[in-house]
């Protein structure tokens, strides 16, 4: 999460990081993208200053360069600089009294960690983090060994980046969370395996439940929330555009692997930080969600309705064959939308179901949900033809006789069989000797596509 000024304390960053902060914003995610990374010395220690990386690491930042030609912001890469790993001690006792009072309860005991990513290719379970922490030597039976893995799990870091605070929206906080309220958590699943396809995706619920309990500031949110592996450390605002906090990974029950949400409140970062970052700013900025709602039929049921949020609109330069289309198909002549990522929850039988905005409008039309190389099939990850891509259709309608204008839709198109294909698109890179490295999978098969796969239901 890019911080805003009016959520830091300039003098503060520079007494503690020196001349590094100047013209410089603040990145606050989760320490697990980092930890491993650490000098050897410092991976069971952490520093109260500054970090150590191993040799010849170095941290890039994603974001997005505003784009007057698109609705959709050109990925670039930042590079970053690592200024110091912070405990929050309010939220890790309350995991660890989460997690320990389920002990010795085997159909009901609880770990952290993502379902997702607990299964290889091979559906067996895989270690998770308790079983692969090198504290786990030490005996998670003691309690201080157990006390520094809560404290992991719940660890935050801080970077700066070189980026001026004007391409940022200023942000309030919530001055209380109470069960029920609405929550908007905008993050990139999966990391960087497709960032054209998912990155700063929204996903949209509400808290469940606050801990402790009956505390009017608690220091551990519950969230009725659908997330994926790879929006840990995503930050997640209220209705009203309030920065609530900053997304961890879940609650992952042992025996069935159902997931809790888990977020820490801004707040209790803010306590640990060393007065670095603040509570109440002076300036707001509203923001607005946009909800959508699917109609589907499948076997045997009358067509029933799943709701949901858009959570990423892929966009690709028009065809020039759709130029020539009616203007009122196309908002934008240079670039239209190619695909529709939504949280709806989509089984088999629900291709061909009609995408409807909040004003009754068709925006899109369902094709499939996807399906991880594992075997898992994610409901709440879908993608549907944008209404644009079918303007020759709707313009077909009209008189039913031009045969051409479908002809359109069969014209070969290499990037727009990328974007479904769910290919990793390469990016601009300032330093293109540090690359993100391709995964294990990229690497052995050198296949076109990702580790993913849409099902057609």
């Amino acid at each position: 999460m890019l911080v805003p000024d009016t959520l830091c304390d300039a003098q503060v960053a520079g007494c503690l990081y020196g001349d590094n902060c100047e013209d410089r914003v603040l990145v606050v995610t989760v320490a697990s993208v980092v930890e491993p990374f650490l000098s050897p010395q410092q991976r069971d220690n952490i520093p109260q200053g500054r970090p150590d990386l191993i040799s010849g690491v170095r941290i890039d930042v994603m974001t997005e360069e505003a784009n007057e030609k698109s609705n959709q912001g050109t990925p670039c890469w930042l590079a970053a600089e690592l200024l110091s790993l912070v405990d929050i001690p309010a939220s890790s006792n309350c995991l660890q009294s989460l997690i320990e009072a389920s002990l010795g309860l085997p159909e009901h005991e609880w770990e952290v960690g993502w379902s997702l990513a607990s299964y290889n290719n091979d559906s067996q379970p895989s270690k998770d983090f308790f079983q692969t922490h090198p504290w786990e030597r030490l005996g998670v039976g003691v309690s201080g060994s157990a006390s520094l893995m809560y404290k992991s799990l719940t660890r935050m870091a801080i970077f700066s980046v070189s980026l001026s605070f004007r391409d940022l929206l200023d942000s309030k906080v919530s001055a209380m969370n109470k069960k029920g309220d609405f929550l908007l958590a905008v993050g990139s699943p999966f990391g960087v395996l497709s960032p054209m396809h998912f990155f700063n995706s929204i996903s949209v619920g509400c808290i469940a439940n606050c801990y402790p309990p009956h505390s009017s500031d608690g220091s551990l949110l519950m969230a009725d929330i659908r997330c994926l592996p790879g929006m840990e450390g995503s930050p997640v605002f209220s209705e009203h555009a309030c920065l609530i906090g900053v997304l961890i990974r879940p609650l992952r029950q042992k025996t069935y692997g159902e997931e809790i949400q888990l977020v820490i409140p801004w707040d209790a970062i803010v306590t640990a930080s060393s007065s670095l970052l603040r509570k109440r700013p002076q300036n707001t900025q509203k923001g607005l969600c946009n909800q959508g709602k699917l109609l589907c039929c499948r076997k045997g049921f009358f067509p029933s309705v799943c709701s949901g949020v858009v959570a990423k609109v892929v966009e690709a330069k028009t065809p020039q064959s759709y130029l020539s289309i009616q203007p009122e198909h196309l908002h934008n002549h240079e670039h239209f939308p190619a695909m529709l990522e939504t949280t709806a929850t989509i089984h088999p039988g629900a291709s061909g179901g009609a995408v409807i905005n909040s004003d009754g409008h068709m925006i899109g039309l369902v094709t499939s949900n996807a399906r991880h190389s594992g075997g898992a099939v994610i409901p709440h990850l879908n993608f549907s033809i944008p209404s644009a891509a079918l303007a020759p259709v709707f313009k077909f309608s009209k008189a039913m006789q031009d045969l051409s204008l479908l002809r359109i839709l069969d014209e070969p198109n290499e990037y727009l069989s990328s974007v479904w294909a769910l290919m990793r698109p390469s990016y601009p890179n300032p330093h293109p000797m540090h690359d993100p490295p391709q995964s294990v999978t990229d690497n052995k098969n050198k296949e076109k596509g990702s580790r993913f796969a849409k099902v057609y239901c």
